[in-house]
């Protein structure tokens, strides 16, 4: 039977640092967000065609990145550990690229284009970073039953950075624009600073996980590092555990981009008043938090699939009671911060569950495919942006969205496209989890297995 959970041992001093990267990596994710495309157009005066170019092959380049980046990531054998050596490669690339994109350049539209070109494809090294990043809750949390603890405890700091953002960075950006004379260059004093704080939060779990991955071994007669074949990555992704958890997490993944993407037209077009998506992002980002803090005594008491599972049906409550009473703009708001503790739930818990599913994958078969698989279940992000952009541009068209003329149809619209779309993809990912098998009682079972097998081969 599990042990009783307690603030220390949910609050770990390797956990806090783990997820100590995530607030400061957080930053870097919403200035990206909320300044990239404003950059481009109004401090870098780029055209608006460029613009859009550059916005549209860099999500194009991303999600090929991601495709191909598992097999990279699984074929390399590098000495200090795959996930060690990605992860920092990752930041590198994400710390550099980061400050060139909100770097004033001067010279001609052609060569600024190429500059913001090559610094918002680089942004791909986000991504590079975060997937070992997650892989490191295996490393790190070996134990199944402390895996709901640490993602939950990283959720709480990931909100922490999102909260200081939203709270602080206007002033901070003014304090910087103040310090260096030039607007223009107070953003990349503060990307600058992000990019360092991202850097230290990366070497921190570096440092942590030292020791803990060691390189493939060679074979005795060749000289080179055992290589697993596309084929068999490929069907290790394959199977019942790991399908359930990139449906479960991509209803999570589109519920939330959606959401996102659609505030703006709430509340400028069905609300009629845009301050309160400041309330909005600034409670919903608290609740989110506390989400993370009770997510792990759920865990333990229902278990991890019935936690993701109980958060999504609150979420789907909350989304469903917001077309119901949609048109109040301080109910709407308040269901909506609600229902993102239904988000947190499940998005404190999923993590442990991949890990699991990572680990059994190992355990079953004893091959060692740990760096694609996670990459596998990171690439329901970039499926989800897909989704997202697919429901909400062609929904807003659906319903004859035009700014310049709204009619009482393209309002009905986009209630519908807030409430109901997300909640489709909700009950999608509740049927996943349904299907989910494995327990921590069974990872326990498996993991004794294997290291029994381990033990008699010597």
């Amino acid at each position: 039977m599990a042990n009783k959970l307690s603030v220390k041992a949910i609050y770990r001093k390797s956990f806090v640092l783990y997820g100590l990267a995530n607030t400061f990596s957080t930053l870097r994710s919403q200035m990206n967000s909320n300044y990239q495309q404003f950059f481009l157009n109004s401090v870098a005066m780029l055209p608006a065609v460029m613009s859009a170019n550059i916005s549209t092959i860099s999500s194009i380049v991303g999600l090929v990145v991601s495709l191909l980046l598992g097999f990279v990531m699984q074929k390399s054998n590098p000495k200090m550990g795959r996930f060690r050596f990605w992860m920092i490669f990752g930041a590198m690339l994400s710390a550099v690229t980061g400050v060139m994109m909100f770097m004033p350049v001067g010279g001609s539209d052609t060569f600024k284009y190429i500059w913001y070109m090559v610094a918002i494809v680089g942004g791909v090294g986000y991504s590079i970073f975060y997937t070992p990043y997650t892989g490191c809750i295996s490393l790190l949390a070996p134990n199944v039953e402390d895996r709901t603890s640490m993602t939950g405890v990283r959720l709480q700091m990931n909100s922490i950075g999102k909260l200081f953002w939203s709270l602080f960075h206007v002033a901070i950006l003014g304090g910087l624009v103040a310090l260096v004379g030039s607007e223009t260059w107070g953003y990349t004093a503060l990307s600058a600073a992000i990019s360092v704080a991202l850097m230290i939060g990366v070497l921190i779990v570096a440092r942590q996980i030292k020791g803990l991955e060691k390189p493939d071994e060679k074979d005795a007669k060749t000289g080179k590092a055992h290589s697993i074949p596309v084929g068999t990555m490929v069907k290790l992704a394959l199977n019942r555990p790991m399908l359930c958890c990139c449906i479960g997490s991509l209803g999570k993944s589109v519920c939330y981009s959606l959401v996102y993407g659609v505030m703006a037209f709430y509340y400028e077009f069905v609300i009629g008043d845009m301050s309160g998506m400041t309330w909005y992002l600034t409670a919903s980002t608290v609740i989110q938090l506390l989400g993370g803090v009770v997510a792990p005594f759920v865990s333990q008491r229902i278990g991890g699939k019935w936690t993701c599972i109980v958060g999504y049906i609150f979420y789907a409550a909350a989304l469903v009671l917001s077309f119901v009473f949609g048109t109040n703009g301080v109910v709407f708001t308040a269901l909506m911060s609600i229902g993102m503790f239904g988000y947190s739930l499940q998005h404190a818990t999923d993590s442990a569950l991949v890990a699991n599913v990572v680990d059994w994958s190992y355990y079953t078969t004893g091959i060692n495919c740990r760096a694609f698989l996670y990459q596998v279940t990171s690439m329901v992000a970039n499926l989800s942006n897909v989704i997202k952009s697919a429901c909400l541009g062609y929904g807003l068209a659906l319903f004859g969205f035009d700014a310049k003329a709204i009619t009482d149809h393209a309002i009905f619209g986009i209630r519908v496209i807030t409430a109901f779309v997300p909640t489709f993809f909700l009950v999608l990912g509740i049927i996943a989890y349904l299907f989910y098998p494995l327990t921590n009682a069974k990872m326990a079972q498996y993991k004794a297995e294997f290291e029994a097998k381990q033990k008699a081969n010597g």
